[in-house]
């Protein structure tokens, strides 16, 4: 029963007004939350996205200019573009259209295609000039209009009275710097995840030209506009005919465009924690490399020397410098009772019927290092299944694949999976060793204390004009030292420009650690007269080191030291040694006597920089420019 003086109709329609006017009230507060949070959560991503593109577009650069080229004046450029398009934002806002943003994702669309058209330039440009102006007309213009963006956004945000009373100059500088702060440490996070960390993969979108994609899209979802249909056409170029995507049809016509015109097919391409990984034939000349970025990390003859077609107990390397590795096994220690190591044979004969011909050859390579001594002591490989010998570095197996065919128990530290996935079914790198896919730094600290000891160490981790300087630190270096056995001996590689102050660094820090060592170069010492017209002695050393302080000597390899192979014949024997005067410092800013983590590391690396463009021309002229600007 109902109540009198309450009819049913005027209770239910006094309930539903109110409710009514609640909803209302409710959705009003929601939508203008929303229009409170939506705009800083637009700069948020802008920012977010133009700190992410940074890293990816230097990887795109990489495999066309090398990853220290490319870097020189970016992050600089970067800072200044960032600082102009906030203050042009401020001034000028009341001028920038109101869709300014719409822009972003077609232009993102069009980098790779712009990048493509530029990249066949790159010999002309050159390593200094050309990832500035590559840049200059992709990432920072877009770099500069995210920026704008995100200002002309804060600029007309309202924020009530929290910067009430303030100058508007001081504001804008504040927001900016907060801005620039946030910019640079996603920058950092994306840097660490896309190029540091970023796993090996399969999939298309964690290679760089994927990751580019990738960007582009979520551009497109945070300013959606009818401007997208510009981007058509270029994701069409990109889809179809842009060989630097790893796809299989784009990877088939890269093959006929570098068969065309440069003789060259790649068997195998990947993105990886190292860079760009490629497997290249040259068809013509019958060889084949592994190219990481803009350098190789080692390469081998398809088509063996005539007559041993049958006989070589491995493949023969194209480079002289990972045979000379093998050299490790031919020290000998001088005796305990001070015995000097015999004298240096004036040559080397590889057999007994080439004696006459190989001695002449052997004196005119060998020139003035004919007195350094060498014995000449026979082999025995008896005791070879005793040893042991650790590897740091792999490139394509050659010095491994050495140790091993000697029966030598050999374990292999290796940081990227590709890198030794490629060299066990491009290469021929034997199955029967101890693979480590890990950082060298890690496994090292973890072997000192558990860790067996070892008679021989390689370390050759050169790649792209310089070398990791955490694994050249007197730290690093002395721990190495640690794992060796009593007699055991290292040989390190150092690649790069002996004119330069980061040679002598190196150096000066291998001799802090180890007594004794002796070095040598892959090729003769240039003539004063071609150092003066080079302005540059870039080479490859092998430093030999034992842990004894006795001098040592290489004994004359015996047929079963050359596996065989005609590349051990002619250059296993180290030839040319370095007088080590040549390390000494010779200006106050090389005072800092050994590298150590921290300003000794922070001023090899910008010394590394020269290196880094003498390697890139060296680069040029070993494989054609068509197949480092294909990728």
């Amino acid at each position: 029963m109902v109540p009198q003086g309450h009819p049913p109709t005027v209770i239910s329609s006094s309930v539903r007004a109110k409710t009514s006017e609640g909803s209302r009230r409710v959705r009003r507060t929601k939508t203008i939350r929303a229009k409170r949070v939506l705009p800083p959560v637009r700069v948020f991503m802008l920012i977010l996205l133009a700190s992410c593109y940074s890293p990816v577009s230097q990887l795109t650069l990489s495999p066309v200019y090398g990853s220290i080229p490319s870097s020189l004046y970016h992050s600089r450029i970067v800072t200044a573009i960032f600082f102009f398009a906030w203050i042009t934002a401020y001034i000028f806002s009341r001028y920038f259209p109101p869709n300014l943003s719409a822009w972003l994702p077609v232009l993102a669309a069009w980098i790779p295609v712009i990048q493509y058209r530029l990249f066949p330039h790159s010999y002309y440009y050159g390593p200094v000039k050309g990832p500035v102006i590559t840049e200059g007309l992709t990432y920072f213009p877009l770099l500069y209009l995210s920026i704008s963006s995100a200002a002309h956004i804060l600029e007309n945000l309202d924020l009530g009275d929290l910067f009430a009373g303030q100058s508007p100059i001081l504001v804008n500088f504040a927001s900016g710097s907060a801005c620039y702060w946030l910019f640079r440490s996603l920058e950092k996070i994306a840097t660490s995840l896309f190029r540091d960390h970023r796993p090996s993969s399969t999939s298309f979108i964690l290679t760089r030209s994927g990751l580019q994609y990738a960007l582009g899209a979520l551009y497109a979802l945070l300013s959606p506009s009818s401007w997208l249909l510009l981007t058509v056409p270029a994701l069409l170029h990109s889809t179809l005919w842009n060989v630097h995507n790893p796809l299989s049809h784009t990877t088939a016509l890269l093959n006929s465009t570098l068969q065309t015109h440069s003789n060259y097919q790649i068997l195998a391409r990947r993105d990886s924690l190292t860079g760009y990984l490629s497997v290249l034939d040259n068809t013509k000349d019958r060889f084949r490399v592994l190219r990481c970025d803009h350098s190789l990390l080692g390469g081998e003859w398809l088509l063996p020397p005539r007559g041993s077609e049958h006989t070589s107990k491995v493949r023969e390397p194209v480079y002289a410098v990972f045979v000379m590795l093998e050299a490790v096994r031919l020290i000998e220690i001088t005796n305990k009772d001070g015995q000097a190591p015999a004298p240096q044979p004036e040559a080397l004969s590889i057999s007994a019927d080439k004696s006459a011909a190989g001695a002449k050859a052997a004196q005119g390579s060998v020139g003035h290092n004919a007195d350094s001594g060498f014995s000449t002591k026979d082999i025995t490989d008896e005791n070879s299944s005793q040893k042991t010998a650790l590897v740091i570095g792999l490139g394509i197996g050659t010095s491994a694949t050495a140790l091993i065919a000697h029966g030598i128990n050999t374990t292999i530290v290796e940081i990227d999976p590709v890198v030794h996935e490629f060299a066990e079914q491009y290469f021929g790198l034997p199955p029967n060793h101890t693979a480590v896919i890990e950082d060298a730094v890690t496994f090292v600290v973890a072997a000192q204390n558990h860790g067996p000891r070892y008679s021989y160490i390689i370390h050759d981790v050169f790649t792209g004009g310089a070398e990791p300087a955490t694994l050249f630190t007197i730290d690093f270096i002395a721990s190495l030292r640690d794992l060796l056995t009593p007699d055991g001996v290292i040989a390190i590689n150092y690649g790069g420009d002996l004119l330069t102050p980061s040679a002598r660094l190196i150096v000066r820090t291998v001799r802090a650690v180890f007594p004794v060592c002796r070095i040598f170069r892959e090729n003769e010492t240039p003539s004063d007269a071609e150092l003066e017209s080079r302005k540059r002695d870039f080479t490859n050393l092998v430093i030999f080191c034992t842990k004894s302080d006795s001098p040592f000597s290489f004994r004359k390899p015996a047929e079963k030291d050359f596996l065989e192979s005609y590349a051990r014949q002619s250059y296993l024997w180290p030839k040319y040694e370095v007088d080590q005067e040549l390390f000494h410092i010779e200006d106050e800013e090389e005072q800092i006597g050994v590298l150590r983590t921290g300003k000794t590391m922070q001023m090899l690396e910008r010394w590394q920089e020269h290196g880094a463009l003498g390697h890139w021309a060296i680069m040029r002229t070993v494989i054609p420019d068509q197949v480092w600007e294909k990728w």
